[in-house]
Order: structure tokens, then sequence, then C-alpha cells
């Protein structure tokens, strides 16, 4: 497999990246390591200029269509009185509002954007990343849900050859392994021991 470009994270910049550049016929390469998306403090509003951003690279639609709510003023407080409301169509150079979704479905949103646009790679990671739990099976059960064509790299818990073949197995194309390394008194062995699954 080569790639054009390979983009590791699938969050917003990320998944918009992916989607624009395999538009332009580029082919993506597109690394996320979870396979379902936490709640965080971003994304959830996207000011004026960061929907004109998203409608210029083509992914506002696929934005709304998911769920995101359109907000069309902006309004300041002081001690529960309204001090000023602000039209935001009237009052932006680009007569955009707000936009406001969920983060992680905005996330899902994009990265089936990027995917459908054409990005090769889908990450699982088999660590939770709340509890660090490894599940190893996680990667085998989500494969056959995953379409055919997408490269897939499991991430997480692969300790020796016979975890490698396993994966290989149930059509996993790619492995990401850390901490095995990380921890091993001779790397260069237990590389060779996954090498050979």
């Amino acid at each position: 497999m080569s790639a054009d470009v390979i983009v590791v994270g699938g969050g917003l910049a990320g998944s918009t990246l992916s989607a624009v550049l395999a538009r332009q016929g580029r082919s993506v390469l597109m690394i996320e390591r979870e396979t379902k998306f936490k709640d965080r403090v971003r994304g959830e509003s996207m000011l004026p200029w960061g929907v004109a951003a998203a409608r210029r690279l083509n992914v506002f639609d696929d934005l709304v269509v998911a769920g995101a709510h359109r907000v069309p003023f902006f309004n300041t407080y002081a001690m529960g009185t309204m001090t000023e409301h602000r039209p935001l169509p009237e009052t932006t150079p680009t007569s955009d509002g707000c936009l406001h979704m969920y983060h992680p479905d905005l996330q899902e949103t994009l990265v089936a954007t990027a995917v459908k646009a054409g990005a090769q790679c889908i990450g699982i990671n088999n660590r939770d990343l709340r509890t660090f739990t490894v599940d190893r099976e996680l990667a085998i059960r989500l494969r056959p849900s995953i379409p055919a064509d997408r490269i897939v790299v499991a991430e997480s818990g692969i300790r020796n050859g016979a975890d490698v073949a396993r994966l290989r197995d149930a059509g996993v194309d790619a492995i990401l392994v850390g901490e095995t390394l990380m921890r091993a008194h001779d790397p260069a062995a237990v590389l060779r021991g996954l090498l050979a699954g």
C-alpha cells in the first residue's frame, strides 16, 4: 500500500483534511486511534469564520444533515439581563451564523465524510483510553463492519506473533505496537517474534 498523504488523527482537522485531499484525487491514509469518540469541550460551537471555512471545505452540508444546529444570533447577558443581541448573518463578513454540534457526533460525521471521499484507513485502538483496559478482540470484532477496501490498523495490546497472526487472519492490514516494544528487555527479539506471526 502506498499513499500520497498520511494523516495521523481523525479529529476535526484530520478528517476534514483527509476528505479535501481525497476529493482532489490524492491517495490518503488516515489513522485514528479511537473507535468511539469521547465528549470534549471543543468543537461544540463553531463560530462564523469556522462555518465559512466548513463551507469552503465542502463539509458544512454533511454537518447540518447529521444534526448540527444553526444559531443565527449571539446574545450577551450581564446579571441575567440581555445587553446585546447580535444577528450574526447581518454582522459577519460571510453572512454566516454559528453552528453547534455535540462533539462526538461532529467527529464521527467528519470521519464518515473522509471515508466517503476515499480516505483509506481506519485505526482501531484495542485500549479503552478511559480505563486503559485492553480488549484484544476488539479489532477482530469490528473488522467485518468496515468496508473491505479500507486499510485497517489494529492498535494496542499486541504482544506476540500469535496476536499478529490472529489479526491478519481476521483481515486486519497493519498493526501499531508501542508498549510491548518499550517494555521489552530485547526489543529486537520481540520485533522478530511479531514479524514471525
